[in-house]
């Protein structure tokens, strides 16, 4: 009878154990969003900017190089001035959205938004990877593939057949790396 009960709180000991794993310490969206404010020393006027709304992007295939993003430090805690407290807080109030704790530039903060509501289910893999502008171009270029394709019918042109290829391989590149 003792050897059972000995059993069981051992096991029980090494399930809760199992249990509290460490996991590694992330820092805070706060934290992110306050590495982007003082890196690119954001100021009030970029809370106007997203204020005013999707930014528009022109889909020149000729001109789409698929951007990977740089690199940015994020510390474990935000020390921030009170300038960039208050820059980071009217970011946070303005932009909400999951793709936000992936945001390493301000421009990915401008795009997080329109990226978002056109495709909310993004791999977080892609998010890390890519720039959130030639995330959200290979959106634009899906849709624009799909109304060419919807428009012209069945008898597509050479040049919009050119334009379809250009548009496919670009967001080939993309979803296939």
């Amino acid at each position: 009878m003792r050897g059972r009960k000995v059993d069981f709180l051992t096991e029980l000991r090494r399930d809760r154990l199992r249990k509290k794993k460490r996991e590694p310490f992330q820092p805070t969206l706060f934290a992110r969003i306050s590495a982007v404010v003082r890196e690119y020393r954001l100021t009030e006027d970029f809370i106007a900017r997203l204020a005013g709304g999707e930014s528009r992007l022109a889909l020149d295939v000729d001109r789409i190089i698929p951007g990977e993003r740089q690199p940015l430090v994020i510390p474990l805690y935000a020390l921030v001035t009170e300038d960039e407290y208050r820059v980071t807080r009217g970011i946070l109030e303005k932009v909400s959205n999951p793709y936000l704790a992936y945001v390493q530039s301000p421009e990915d903060i401008l795009f997080s938004g329109p990226l978002f509501a056109r495709n909310s289910t993004l791999p977080s893999d892609r998010l890390l990877r890519w720039a959130f502008e030639t995330l959200l171009l290979c959106e634009l270029a899906k849709e624009e593939v799909q109304r060419l394709l919807a428009h012209e019918g069945k008898g597509v042109s050479e040049v919009t057949q050119k334009r379809i290829d250009r548009l496919e391989a670009f967001v080939a590149t993309v979803e296939n790396e």
